[in-house]
């Protein structure tokens, strides 16, 4: 009977031998994960001394060529990333000056390669709910880093806006009240990294946090909403002692940051992505409604608002945004191929090396590493995107769903704030990005297969 079972099914004894091979080599996966992470601060800042130590990558890419057949596991993202890799090279060869780039080379380097051995590890739902814990908790913790050396310049925007709708939100208050009392629980930290050495820039830690704060969001909706998800693990209370901390931390210093840029994008991304159509057409009409009454209406409303607003905007700054776009579109029109090199925008004499961009996360891409980079940065989040409404819309276990709305509205938001200013690729603050992309591939890929996914061969194999 055994023999003829064998006979009938050849199949089944081919994917047991695949899977008890994978499943024997599985742990090379984590041994890799655990060398990139201990490698970071060796990309994240690199030495000229230290970089004959980054040589371990390619002996780890061949050990696991020889033993497992394949090198990274493969994604949807596959062909942009290679397209990006392909830039980054270009940048190695035309700068004249690699040590001058050399931070935001292997920043992206860092950064694929933390995506493809995070990838390659979170293959099962338990996995992945030990990455999303590790980065909720990694978020909140470099947030109140960063409120210890944020840097107290406030947009005027944020206080006319206020003291026209008549909110008791003044600056002098921070000034005097806020920031002594913030300093006091959270002394000043001094950095010699180069570019935070005067502190971070309030739209830079608002552009991380709006990128991790909707999926701490949508994870703890359930609980508040009380819906009965078909699954135990919102009838847990344990994740809260997680969530709850993390969002208020993340929350705190989002509005400490005051960055107007921010608190729209993360807006617009909600209304996007978590409401329903119904509520969409509904809104859009008031505001609609809004603005009719205010211009048509009370026309003197809105000249009284528009004085109030434009009384405290500083035009140097509208004019500095339209210069510096003006300089990306130049330098793409010249080098629309490969751009000019990572990070060498800011040695334009109208940009300068403390602004070290141009405030807009397109046109610096394409003015540093070209078109082709753009459209592969592009695709990257627009596959995030569909990758998650493809897990939201499929009958998936019932964390699933909040967990992938919450990554693409972070990604959504991102994306967004990316058009008034920008977190270049390579930048230190940027590997949250990359985090979060791998977060929602794992869990794009996990979707994919039965949810004892990691009992598939085919899986293992990297599909």
């Amino acid at each position: 009977m055994d023999g003829s079972n064998n006979n009938q099914n050849p199949s089944s004894h081919v994917a047991a031998g695949v899977l008890k091979t994978d499943l024997k080599t599985y742990w090379m996966e984590w041994v890799f994960l655990v060398i990139i992470l201990l490698a970071g601060p060796l990309f994240v800042f690199p030495r000229a001394q230290f970089l004959w130590l980054t040589a371990i990558v390619p002996v780890l890419f061949v050990f696991t060529a020889v033993l497992k057949k394949r090198i990274l596991p493969r994604t949807p993202l596959d062909w942009a990333l290679l397209v990006l890799l392909l830039e980054v090279l270009a940048t190695c060869l035309l700068v004249p000056d690699l040590m001058f780039s050399l931070a935001k080379i292997t920043g992206v380097l860092y950064g694929i390669l933390l995506f493809y051995a995070l990838v390659a590890v979170v293959t099962r739902p338990a996995v992945w709910k030990w990455l999303a814990a590790a980065l909720l908790a990694g978020s909140g913790a470099f947030t109140l880093f960063c409120l210890a050396g944020l840097k107290w310049d406030y947009d005027s925007l944020i206080f006319s806006l206020a003291r026209f709708f008549g909110i008791p939100l003044d600056k002098t208050v921070f000034t005097r009240k806020v920031i002594p009392a913030l300093e006091s629980i959270f002394p000043r930290l001094k950095f010699t990294i180069p570019g935070a050495d005067e502190g971070f820039q309030g739209n830079v830690v608002g552009g991380f946090i709006i990128l991790i704060l909707p999926l701490c969001l949508a994870l703890i909706l359930p609980y508040l909403l009380r819906k009965r998800m078909g699954e135990r693990i919102f009838h847990r209370r344990r994740p809260l002692w997680l969530l709850l901390p993390v969002l208020f931390v993340l929350s705190v210093v989002l509005f400490l940051t005051l960055s107007f840029s921010c608190w729209v994008a993360l807006a617009a991304g909600i209304w996007l992505y978590f409401f329903s159509r119904r509520i969409k057409i509904w809104s859009v009409a008031l505001l609609v409604v809004l603005l009719f009454f205010v211009v048509v209406i009370n026309p003197s409303g809105f000249e009284g608002f528009s004085k109030a607003v434009s009384q405290d905007i500083d035009p140097e700054k509208v004019e500095y945004r339209l210069k510096w776009w003006g300089i990306a579109a130049e330098t793409i029109y010249k080098h629309p191929t490969f751009g000019i090199g990572m990070n060498r925008i800011r040695l334009h004499p109208d940009v300068g090396y403390e602004r070290s961009h141009v405030h807009n996360h397109f046109l610096q891409t394409a003015a540093e590493m070209g078109l082709p980079a753009l459209l592969a940065y592009l695709f990257l989040v627009g596959g995030a995107l569909g990758m998650c409404l493809r897990v939201a819309r499929s009958p998936v276990e019932s964390w699933m769903k909040p967990a992938a709305l919450g990554l693409g509205c972070g990604q959504l938001a991102h994306f967004l704030y990316g058009f008034v200013d920008s977190i270049p690729l390579g930048s230190k603050v940027g590997i949250f990005f990359w985090l979060s992309l791998a977060a929602v591939t794992s869990l794009y890929l996990i979707n994919r297969k039965p949810l004892d996914c990691f009992c598939k061969a085919d899986h293992l194999r990297g599909f």
